[in-house]
């Protein structure tokens, strides 16, 4: 089964209890799933740097070595 890096940031690291954890995709699926029950806006989601849209993350086919970040939105101007 392919595994994936997953790492979190600000509350989420905290909501979560962890920095930085290997997964195996099913496992990542689930969690990205509980994620997007939270609310679309509260975060943002990259795969291998490239920002990926947070609904539509749970159904991206993920390949293993897949880097996934999850951080809070951005702002800044």
């Amino acid at each position: 089964m392919a595994r994936i890096k997953l790492r979190v940031y600000a509350r989420l690291r905290e909501q979560l209890g962890f920095k930085e954890k290997e997964l195996d995709v099913g496992d990542l699926v689930e969690l990205l799933k509980y994620l997007e029950s939270l609310g679309s806006g509260d975060f943002i989601i990259a795969v291998n740097s490239e920002l990926v849209e947070t609904s539509k993350a749970s159904r991206y086919l993920f390949r293993d070595g897949d880097v996934v970040d999850v951080m809070p939105p951005f702002s800044g101007g």
